[in-house]
């Protein structure tokens, strides 16, 4: 398969074993990042581009609901549902 179409290079990505659950492209800092799920555990993968150096990998709760950057800090936020009594 040509990897040229119509000016664009297409790369076969192969980060882990795992399926990709999401993928993000951050322009402004010049990173890849990519979700997957490992043994009920989501990883997520930062990569350096262009080179795709992997700068960091987080093992987080599997619930994720929703994440974001800001500035240089990623923020995110879990389905978690807390047993509290008083007592």
């Amino acid at each position: 398969m040509d990897p040229f179409v119509r000016g664009l290079m297409h790369v076969d990505f192969r980060a882990n074993k795992d399926r990709i659950v999401e993928m993000r492209h951050e322009t402004r800092c010049h990173q890849l990042l990519t979700r997957c799920i490992r043994n009920q555990v989501s990883v997520v993968q930062l990569w350096g581009l262009p080179s795709l150096d992997l700068q960091h990998e987080l093992c987080l709760y599997q619930d994720i609901t929703a994440w974001a950057r800001i500035v240089s800090t990623y923020c995110l936020t879990v389905n978690a549902f807390l047993n509290l009594t008083d007592g």
